[in-house]
This record gives structure tokens, sequence and C-alpha cells, in this order.
């Protein structure tokens, strides 16, 4: 039996955006089995004398998903989790929002873990605002195409990992505040880090160029990418998303949820 997980309701700006945590029990689909006579062998299918039916070539596949604004999904005591094409150009109605601070998307869980993936498609260049919140769980974000696009990633937790995947591209600050853990950054990050003291538990670091991306000369009017994370009880890692995925809770390195809250609960 498959049991289906149940979606928050859909909106006309948002796609299937949250689900609860759900085991699919595992099915098979009975065999078919050639019957023969005792002796006989079964024919073999390059025997078969009816027209074979060509096989269709596998169409290109397509992202069909809506660009949408917007967006604000509270999990509560469930996970959520979903990709959405992000377009701050698209008007949405006020009556339709609510009056809390307004981020193009919000991803919140108070005991569960947050994963959102978002491209970002405006076709004029326009800043992103993305925040993601969990008191007691992971959260991973990740953007993973741009254009011409800038945006700002605000993700805390207060018992868990954070994962910051980033476009490669990325220009701009990167503040911390860390209580019981790490930042640690990708090789492939830490090539570009401009500054950063890995001692610190609360600063600011710099991925690129500070001159050539203009920051150095704009201060609080930055309109370029930002990253700010916070984590109490956990690590923070952040690396690009061009990169390969850790795969598998035992090949997760020290820094990750796994090691780091087994240390914390003393079992490691």
């Amino acid at each position: 039996m498959i049991v289906q997980p149940q979606y928050s309701p859909t909106t006309a700006y948002g796609s299937i955006t949250s689900e609860s945590d759900v085991t699919l029990s595992e099915f098979s689909s009975p065999k078919s089995h050639a019957s023969t006579e005792k002796g006989q062998s079964p024919p073999s299918y390059d025997d078969a004398t009816s027209p074979r039916c060509p096989v269709p070539a596998p169409s290109p596949s397509v992202d069909t998903r809506p660009r949408v604004n917007y967006i604000c999904i509270n999990g509560q005591n469930n996970s959520v989790k979903g990709e959405w094409n992000m377009d701050p150009r698209i008007n949405v109605p006020t009556s339709q929002l609510k009056g809390e601070e307004r981020v193009n998307l919000r991803l919140l869980s108070q005991n569960g873990s947050v994963s959102g993936v978002v491209r970002l498609v405006s076709d004029q260049p326009t800043k992103s605002f993305l925040h993601a919140s969990t008191q007691n769980g992971s959260a991973t974000m990740t953007v993973l195409s741009r254009g011409n696009n800038s945006f700002q990633l605000k993700m805390d937790t207060h018992n868990g990992f954070l994962l910051a995947q980033i476009p490669s591209d990325f220009d701009g600050p990167v503040t911390f505040t860390l209580g019981n853990g790490s930042l640690t950054f990708s090789k492939a990050v830490e090539r570009r880090l401009a500054s950063y003291n890995p001692t610190d538990k609360r600063g600011k670091a710099f991925i690129g160029s500070r001159e050539t991306s203009g920051y150095a000369n704009t201060g609080d009017a930055w309109n370029g990418d930002e990253l700010e994370l916070s984590a109490h009880n956990g690590s923070v890692q952040v690396e690009f998303a061009e990169e390969p995925s850790v795969v598998g809770a035992d090949s997760r390195p020290s820094w990750g949820p796994f090691g780091f809250m087994k240390r914390l609960m003393g079992s490691a």
C-alpha cells in the first residue's frame, strides 16, 4: 500500500510547498511467466513474427513550474520542502499578503526540517529576498540559477544544521552568528573567500571581490548578493550549488547534523 503525503492547500501564487514525513511501503508488480509444455523452451522474443512497436524517444524535461512571488509556508510541526521559480516582479494583491515583513520566499517550521530549491527567473535584474527558519530541525536552501538577478538569503535554526548552496558567481558579504557549532566553507568556496576568521563566532566574511563587485564603494546601499546565517546548537556549511551534494547520512562529515548532534547529546 502506498501512503500519499498530505500537502497543504495551494494558492494562486504558489505550487505544492510542504509535506509531512511519509514512509512509502514497498510494493511489487506481478511478474509475467511464459507457459510452456514440459521439455519445451519458451520462444525467443527475437523470433516473434508480429511487428514491433517503435520505442518513443524520451522528451526533454521542461520545467513547468509557474513563476511565483511572496510565498510564505509555515509547516508548524511538519517538514517543508519544495522548488520555486521566483520572480519578484510579479504583482500580488495586498489583500493576499500578511502584514508581517514581506520577503519573496519564506519557509518556516517549528519541529521539522526546511528545504528549498530556488531559481530566480526575473527577466529584468531584480533582487530577491529569501528566508528559511526552523526551531528544531535542519535547513537547506539552494539557489540553483539566477541569471542577472541578485538575492539575500537568510537562514536560522536553534537546534539543527544549516546548509546554504549558492551560485558559484556569488559576490557579497556573509554575516554569521554561531553558538555551539562551527562555520565551514567548501574548498571551492574557500578559493573565493576574500576575508574570514575561522575562530570568530560572530562576524562577517566576504565571497568574491569587494572591488570588482562594487561592494567597497556602496556600504549599506549594497544591492548585490547577501548571505546571513545563524545557528545556536548546530553547525553551518556553505558550498556552491554546482558542487556534488553529500549523499547518505553515513558519509556526512563531522560538521553535519548527525556528527554534531551526537556530540551534543554525548553519544559520540
